[in-house]
């Protein structure tokens, strides 16, 4: 853990390698049972005060553990841009305190001639906003939440 101090707060930067677990992911019909993958995470947050305060930490520990329940849980996803996403919006909803993060998700089994393979998105917590606020038009606009705001109006 890397740590920048600032007059009011630290910025703290966790990192997580090679977090292990499995899930459903890919478009061949060998990837439709659950494999294993591997995540590297950077993440960013800000703990305002003294180290001593009471303030939250951001609980690694945690963080982990839902990532993998949410992966073991998930139903089957073709493709790994929309898991890493799925990932991230997690990430943001469960943990207030994020400011940004970085996560790469591998797929070790993928590509024989490779170790392993993966793909890596960043997001700061405006991102998440940005792509929350267009979640919510289009489940606004769409015909079954339509259909919702009429039954219930």
């Amino acid at each position: 853990m890397t740590t920048v101090h600032h007059a009011d707060a630290t910025h703290w930067e966790i990192v997580i390698d090679q977090l292990a677990c499995r899930t459903a992911l890919g478009i061949y019909p060998h990837e439709r049972e659950p494999q294993p993958v591997l995540i590297d995470a950077v993440l960013h947050y800000r703990q305002d005060g003294l180290l001593n305060d009471a303030t939250p930490y951001l609980d690694y520990d945690r963080y982990c553990a839902v990532l993998c329940d949410y992966l073991e849980r998930q139903p089957h996803t073709d493709l790994i841009e929309e898991l890493l996403i799925d990932l991230l919006a997690l990430s943001f909803r469960r943990f207030p305190q994020l400011d940004s993060a970085e996560l790469t998700l591998f797929k070790p089994e993928a590509v024989k001639a490779a170790r392993k393979v993966g793909v890596r998105v960043r997001w700061q917590r405006a991102d998440f906003e940005r792509w929350y606020a267009g979640q919510a038009r289009r489940a606004i606009t769409s015909p079954v939440a339509e259909r919702l705001v009429a039954a219930t109006a």
